[in-house]
């Protein structure tokens, strides 16, 4: 697929006008696949030169000054539930936002842009175990592969209430 490009999984030409659908932004954090909802992504830019802060909890890698908007870049392996031992991969920062909050987080890469049916869109139950400790909103099925969507509103506040 071309770079750039939103890809559509396929619809049936008849029931096309009916379906309603989702656009999501699929990256790669160590090799799990998670997606965000595309109006939730700022942009996508290479790593910049991070200025560390003292006495911050270790998730926050630091701050990035973006074209004058100063930007904290997270690392969310903490809060999904990834081995932090593993080193990371020089990859990009999906700059996303909730609200009037934005924040970098460390991903890899940025795999895809898809729209999605939102029949094929699983909402996990505010119980849910992944929900819970996780920060995983629900999951998808894309080109037979499972995806993880990141709660972003939830796990944009906890960030905020604990820098």
């Amino acid at each position: 697929m071309e770079e750039g490009l939103l890809d559509e999984q396929p619809i049936e030409e008849t029931q096309q006008e009916d379906i309603n659908t989702v656009q999501l932004c699929i990256f790669q954090i160590d090799n799990e696949q998670f997606a965000v909802d595309i109006l939730q992504v700022q942009e996508i830019i290479k790593p910049a030169e991070i200025t560390r802060i003292p006495a911050t909890p270790k998730f926050l890698l630091g701050v990035i000054n973006l074209r004058g908007i100063i930007i904290p870049i997270i690392e969310i392996k903490s809060f999904i539930g990834m081995d932090l031992t593993r080193e990371n991969e020089e990859g990009e920062y999906l700059v996303v936002k909730d609200g009037n909050l934005i924040l970098g987080i460390t991903v890899v890469k940025v795999l895809n842009m898809v729209i999605v049916p939102e029949k094929n869109v699983t909402i996990f139950e505010e119980d849910h175990p992944l929900r819970v400790e996780k920060y995983i909103l629900g999951q998808s099925v894309v080109y037979d592969k499972t995806i993880y969507l990141l709660d972003l509103h939830r796990l944009i506040r906890d960030t905020k209430s604990a820098i």
